[in-house]
């Protein structure tokens, strides 16, 4: 264990070897102004506090199938009536503190949902371009083929027709 310095009662400091006393050690440190972490933090454990001596929070959370009530249209509670049930409590708490750090990253976020949206509908025009492409490409290899075919059919037939006229020529010959 390190030793630590502690006064003594002239005036003078000593060095002591034994465990350092921290409760005089926690009191004589500077107290400063609490950080927004900090702050939010003992604001949560004061609105936990508050909402643990309610009854509601001491209910079980868990609710059986049978003992369920399922919520129809009219029950549903309204937007309103939702954020005055949330406030207060530490979600309520936290989304109060949160909610305006986040405001500035608004348009940032909706700048960059733009990009993202000019982004998609570009990948869109230019798959819709490939395909057509694709397709007109596929078309003219079938025409080219279909060309080819219908020559060599011919060719073939003429080939055919000429193979009987010099087999007929031959007969007549002999």
């Amino acid at each position: 264990m390190p030793s630590v310095v502690v006064p003594s009662a002239e005036g003078a400091t000593e060095l002591s070897s034994t465990e350092p006393d921290w409760e005089y050690l926690a009191a004589s440190t500077v107290v400063s102004s609490p950080t927004p972490l900090e702050m939010l933090a003992g604001q949560g454990v004061e609105a936990a506090a508050e909402e643990a001596v309610r009854p509601s929070a001491r209910e079980s959370p868990r609710i059986s199938a049978a003992t369920e009530i399922l919520e129809s249209e009219d029950d549903t509670p309204s937007e309103e009536e939702e954020v005055q049930s949330v406030r207060g409590t530490p979600t309520g708490v936290l989304c109060e503190q949160v909610v305006p750090l986040l405001r500035p990253e608004v348009p940032e976020l909706e700048e960059a949902l733009q990009l993202s949206a000019r982004s998609m509908a570009l990948a869109r025009k230019l798959q819709k371009a490939a395909l057509k492409l694709r397709d007109e490409m596929v078309a003219n290899a079938r025409r080219k083929i279909d060309e080819l075919r219908a020559k060599v059919q011919t060719d073939s037939s003429v080939e055919h027709i000429q193979i009987r006229n010099m087999a007929d020529e031959l007969v007549r010959k002999t």
